[in-house]
């Protein structure tokens, strides 16, 4: 019965729930780190044509932030031809295809 005496004398418990909120701390301290800044992802276009495919994904922002979907979901649809490797392009082209597809939804 030594372990219900340990038990009972505070010895366990405190020591399981004290490593317990050390471990949730620790979380907490790591999701509130300083990260990468909220907002569209920087470009990371390396392509021969990477000057164009900049300039297409620079307009698509442009048209995103006017609300202009259909411009935004073409741009960036060039933009992902001339750079096909940059996965940035390729989810905002994404997203303004999703976003262009629910605003004709609403439309309807």
């Amino acid at each position: 019965m030594f372990g219900l005496r340990f038990i009972r004398r505070g010895g366990l418990i405190p020591t399981v729930a004290l490593a317990a909120l050390a471990v949730l701390a620790a979380l907490q301290l790591r999701a509130q780190s300083p990260g990468a800044r909220p907002g569209p992802p920087q470009l990371g276009v390396t392509a021969p044509r990477s000057s164009d495919a900049r300039t297409a994904y620079a307009e698509g922002q442009r048209a995103e932030a006017q609300g202009d979907w259909e411009a935004a979901f073409q741009a960036y649809g060039q933009a992902a031809t001339l750079s096909p490797g940059d996965q940035t392009i390729r989810a905002r082209a994404e997203f303004a295809r999703s976003a262009l597809a629910q605003e004709r939804t609403e439309e309807a």
